[in-house]
């Protein structure tokens, strides 16, 4: 019986491991957009693993404290990056769970996820051509893309405007236009009432070319 109840408690560690790894990951990358997508799952797996795996864990902690007294207990003496791997394993499990119970508290207060959309307007409102950024702080090629964009702002900033989106708030509106790529644009020409939508990221002289023949071609 208390050999089974280890295995399950192992196979419990390995999917709680997984689980603050997908949601560390998401939390790092795309957080809120994936986590609108597919978190409500994560996190319900979540809240019914944990409380599973700390009864498990303080049966297991209860069964062995005896030996580990009398000195018995089997040490597991393999390292990972210069620690034990159960050390290390240790850390990683009860560092994610602080983080996702910290997100998790903060979106329920809603001091994480109440940003504006979109929440930056450059360029000239007026203009015929109004384009939608999609983008994320932690997205390298968006961080390509914001030099030449506010250059052009200053520059061209007559012809256009741009509105920006940080896809981890304004979900409602990058899934109308099934963003799932950064960055990603949609060009609209109002008095025509044309949309285009472009997924990834743009060179500079591409957008340049884009951006010439929408106002001037």
């Amino acid at each position: 019986m208390y050999q089974t109840i280890k295995k399950i408690k192992k196979l419990f560690d390995h999917v709680f491991t997984a689980i603050l790894l997908i949601f560390l990951l998401a939390f790092i990358f795309v957080p809120f957009h994936y986590l609108t997508l597919y978190g409500i799952w994560v996190i319900r797996a979540f809240f019914i693993i944990i409380p599973l795996w700390l009864v498990l864990e303080i049966y297991i902690f209860m069964k062995e404290t005896p030996e580990r007294r009398r000195g018995q207990k089997k040490v597991d003496t393999r390292k990972l990056f210069g620690m034990k791997r159960k050390t290390f394993f240790s850390i990683l499990q009860w560092a994610g769970l602080i983080i996702v119970l910290i997100v998790l508290l903060n979106l329920r207060s809603g001091n994480i996820g109440s940003a504006e959309c979109p929440d930056i307007i450059q360029g000239n409102q007026n203009a015929n051509l109004k384009i939608k950024y999609f983008y994320t702080p932690f997205c390298p090629s968006c961080w390509r893309s914001e030099p030449f964009l506010n250059e052009l702002v200053k520059n061209q900033g007559d012809l256009f405007s741009i509105e920006k989106y940080d896809i981890r708030y304004c979900t409602d509106i990058t899934n109308e236009y099934k963003i799932y790529q950064m960055p990603s644009y949609v060009f609209i020409l109002q008095n025509e009432s044309k949309e285009s939508v472009n997924y990834g990221f743009i060179t500079k002289d591409k957008f340049e070319e884009i951006l010439f023949d929408l106002t001037r071609g």
